[in-house]
C-alpha cells in the first residue's frame, strides 16, 4: 500500500538498529573482520538519521553486492512462493497478494533511481534477522 511505503524512512533499517537481509549479507560477504563489516556495524550501533552516514552505508552494501543479492533472493523466492501455490491447487486472491507484494519491491528501485545496478536502492527494513532463519529453515537456497 503506498501509504505504508511513504511512512518508510530511507535505510529505516539503520535508523533502528536492525540487522536486515542486505546488511546480513554485506557482513557475512567481506567476513566480520573485513573493514566493509566493521564500518557498516559501527554505523548500525549509531542508529543514526544522518542521511549523508546512511548513503555511506549504502554504498558499502552495493559494493558488496547486497542490495543486488537481496532483490536477486526476493524473485526467488517470489517464484519458489507462486509455484508451490499453483501445485496446491492456485489460490487467486493469495496470487494476487504475492504479485502486489512484488510490484512494491520494483517501485522501491524506481523511486530511488536504481537505474543500472544497486545506484540508490533502498530495501524494505522489513527482512530481518529472524526472516532469514525462517528463510533458511525453508531451504530456499
Amino acid at each position: 500500500d503506498d501509504e505504508y511505503m511513504k511512512s518508510k524512512s530511507f535505510c529505516e533499517d539503520l535508523t533502528e538498529g536492525k540487522f536486515s537481509f542486505p546488511i546480513i549479507h554485506c557482513i557475512r560477504s567481506g567476513g566480520e573482520g573485513s573493514s566493509a563489516a566493521v564500518q557498516l556495524l559501527s554505523i548500525l550501533k549509531q542508529r543514526t538519521e544522518d542521511v549523508d552516514v546512511k548513503r555511506y552505508a549504502q554504498r558499502l552494501m552495493l559494493e558488496a553486492g547486497s542490495l543486488r543479492y537481496t532483490r536477486e533472493k526476493c524473485s526467488q523466492l517470489k517464484e519458489e512462493i507462486v509455484k508451490q501455490i499453483k501445485e496446491l491447487g492456485g489460490n487467486e486472491p493469495l496470487l494476487k497478494v504475492i504479485e502486489m507484494l512484488d510490484v512494491q519491491v520494483e517501485k522501491i528501485g524506481e523511486l530511488d533511481g536504481e537505474g543500472n545496478g544497486d545506484e540508490g536502492a533502498k530495501m524494505p527494513s522489513s527482512l530481518t534477522l529472524k526472516q532469514e532463519a525462517d528463510t533458511k529453515n525453508l531451504d530456499y537456497t
